[in-house]
């Protein structure tokens, strides 16, 4: 509980009190665990955010609507709207905070579910139920619902505990059924959402997209972030089997420890970080290797730049595309991406749009090059007079041109 009051904070400080949704409860297990020395733990908990409430716009054909669930719409106007029942306008327990707007409306001063602009709309629309007791709700009308609004209780047959010796199961401890991710993406009413999972484990969030994409016919994209060692020996595996012939993509992000190898003293004298204190530490990095946290004389050759990094307690030296990473650091959506054979080497060469501005990135090895050779093919093959940016590495002779290096050196490092 300790761990979902914190997270509650924590969602509480990013989202705000007023977009909480609700909680959802879960089933995990059949059964409690036979070590369970207190009470048997089966169950746990769902939070729902939304970047505001008012927009939310939740899926309701999960639910079949069932003639016990229309026995709920009891009232009748006889305006031709149908029956209807009543929600709550006004905040109620989970959602009342002391941070939460509080405002006149009609006589009643509470905290309300939604802006007073709004319920002055539903009050002309005539939408608005006044109870025995003086507070307002809002008429929900039956004709108006597509499907029984589905449960913040989640212990049906759909969604089935993880059991081992299932095929689904991968021996992964906090891993979840696929079922119970694939409710949550159906819960929002759109089929191109982009889903986002910071902590992706065994890789259910995106086994459970690419299911619901081709239950649907669905557009929806995902975006995973792992960091154990499981991202290669579970993950990766899970995911192509999933994909079958399909293509994805990863990517190996620089870690910390990875940049301290990379460091390279201008003095020649052996330092010893830990014998310094934090502000020698930040002088040393600051100025003494300055030049060494990205080494521009190697984007002569873009193709082979490569960092020293530390896999299974060996050092090794690694590739870095650096194609791929300036297209992130620039904000790049890649059109084209194409290749040219020209003077014994390699150009690759991409086009796209930032900030509806068209681009052109070209890379090329610049070792023993003719730039003046250079300079004609570029300007004549490459129709650079169709871009706003054209954006070059290395030493070059075309006029009006980036420099890679100096943009590279600019977005990563704040120089």
């Amino acid at each position: 509980m300790h761990e979902l009051s914190n997270l509650i904070q924590l969602c509480n400080n990013i989202y705000g009190e007023d977009n909480f949704v609700n909680s959802i409860v879960w089933k995990k297990t059949n059964s409690p665990k036979s070590q369970a020395s207190n009470l048997g733990n089966q169950h746990e908990f769902v939070l729902v955010y939304a970047k505001n409430i008012e927009n939310i716009n939740f899926n309701k054909n999960i639910g079949v609507i069932g003639e016990d669930y229309k026995k709920a719409f009891r009232h009748n106007d006889n305006d031709g709207r149908g029956p209807y029942q009543t929600v709550a306008l006004i905040a109620g327990g989970a959602q009342r905070s002391e941070n939460r707007s509080q405002f006149e409306f009609k006589g009643v001063t509470e905290q309300w579910l939604y802006k007073k602009e709004q319920l002055e709309k539903w009050w002309d629309e005539n939408k608005i139920y006044e109870t025995n007791n003086g507070n307002y709700r809002l008429k929900k009308y039956l004709k108006n619902v597509e499907g029984k609004l589905i449960s913040d209780i989640w212990i049906d047959n759909e969604i089935k505990p993880l059991q081992g010796g299932t095929s689904e199961y991968l021996g992964f401890d906090t891993q979840k059924p696929r079922s119970l991710i694939k409710r949550i993406i159906k819960l929002i009413d759109k089929k191109d959402i982009t889903i986002l999972d910071f902590f992706a484990g065994s890789g259910t969030t995106i086994d459970a997209t690419i299911s619901q994409n081709k239950e649907d016919g669905g557009n929806r994209k995902y975006l995973a972030v792992e960091m154990g060692n499981h991202f290669e020996s579970i993950m990766i595996p899970r995911i192509k089997k999933k994909l079958s012939n399909s293509l994805f993509k990863y990517q190996k992000l620089e870690q910390y420890e990875d940049t301290l190898e990379n460091i390279k003293f201008e003095s020649n004298n052996l330092r010893l970080i830990n014998d310094y204190d934090d502000y020698i530490i930040k002088y040393m990095l600051d100025y003494e290797t300055k030049s060494s946290v990205l080494n521009i004389d190697k984007f002569d050759d873009p193709f082979n730049y490569k960092i020293t990094i530390t896999e299974n307690k060996e050092k090794i030296d690694k590739k870095v595309n650096l194609m791929e990473t300036f297209n992130y650091l620039i904000g790049l959506k890649v059109k084209t991406f194409d290749v040219y054979n020209q003077f014994n080497r390699k150009y690759k060469v991409i086009s796209g749009k930032k900030d509806d501005e068209s681009v052109l990135v070209i890379w090329r090895k610049t070792i023993d090059l003719d730039l003046r050779a250079d300079k004609e093919f570029i300007e004549n093959e490459l129709n650079i007079d169709d871009y706003k940016k054209v954006y070059i590495n290395g030493d070059n002779y075309v006029e009006n041109s980036l420099l890679i290096e100096e943009s590279f050196r600019k977005l990563m490092l704040n120089d």
